[in-house]
């Protein structure tokens, strides 16, 4: 029996659009995989975490080892438009999703914002998706997995069929404050190829031990770029493992007795924020 992986694909930046995408459709399409992109709505780039390097911890130091995919994802000369990189997206099947309007601003301010401040960048982000697409987003991915309470209680009424916001084993629903939150959780299960090259580890995407239900998170910027061969080598010495890649959705539709999990903060190796993940009952029970 194949082994079912979640394909998301985050496009975080315009080099990402127009330089990226159109590379991994090509290679998705000659695969026959299906993928959920998800796409920031506002005009960014990555100059926007500029005041980062002055105030974060690591973060230099982790520009430093991945600057061969962001100068050549966010700098180098366009070869499609933004639009005419959604319109590949969904003209090859794939799902387009929400990954917010601003990625890096959503970085830089997220932790100062209250409810209704959080509410607002999602309503603009949704309306700027539904000019580039026609229509409004069915999931939502917090840019970064950085989240806050108050990112939780702005994001539930917006009813997504499910969002991607957290690191963690396994869809679920966030307990936060004693409270149930009612939007489903897929989070990303495996290492980015982005954490493994800040690690200096990047060949290790190629011989990632995976299972049924985990997560991958691909990026434009990097797996659709520089390190394409690479991103090649994981999807097709996957499938030869009688492993199939599926959209975000999908995993969705086939998650049953969920659970409902409290949520916490770390860093993770590779990343020099920290990010919100799942924790489980063991973690519960030591914390």
């Amino acid at each position: 029996m194949k082994q079912a992986v979640g394909l998301r694909i985050d496009v975080d930046t315009v080099g990402g659009f127009t330089k990226g995408v159109v590379p991994l459709i090509k290679l998705l399409d000659r695969l026959y995989i299906k993928a959920t992109f998800f796409i920031v709505t506002g005009q960014d780039n990555p100059l926007r975490g500029f005041p980062r390097l002055f105030s974060e911890k690591g973060f230099a130091r982790r520009v430093l080892k991945v600057r061969g995919g962001i100068q050549q994802g966010a700098f180098g000369r366009s070869e499609t438009t933004v639009k005419e990189s959604i319109k590949a997206m969904k003209d090859s099947g794939h799902a387009v999703e929400l990954h917010g309007f601003h990625h890096f601003r959503w970085q830089l301010h997220l932790k100062q914002w209250g409810i209704e401040r959080v509410r607002q960048e999602i309503k603009n982000a949704r309306e700027s998706f539904r000019l580039l697409t026609g229509g409004y987003p069915h999931a939502f991915a917090a840019p970064g997995w950085e989240t806050t309470d108050a990112f939780f209680e702005a994001e539930d009424p917006f009813g997504f069929t499910y969002a991607s916001d957290i690191r963690g084993s396994r869809p679920c629903y966030p307990l936060v404050e004693g409270k149930r939150m009612e939007t489903l959780q897929i989070p990303v299960t495996l290492p980015t190829l982005d954490e493994l090259i800040a690690l200096e580890r990047a060949e290790e995407l190629a011989h990632m031990r995976i299972k049924d239900g985990d997560v991958y998170c691909a990026h434009a910027e990097f797996d659709g770029i520089t390190h394409l061969p690479l991103f090649t080598r994981f999807l097709e010495g996957n499938m030869k493992k009688e492993c199939t890649f599926i959209p975000l959705a999908e995993i969705a539709k086939r998650t049953n007795n969920v659970s409902t999990n409290a949520l916490g903060y770390k860093t993770v190796p590779g990343r020099s924020r920290m990010v919100t993940y799942q924790r489980t009952k063991f973690q519960e029970s030591k914390e």
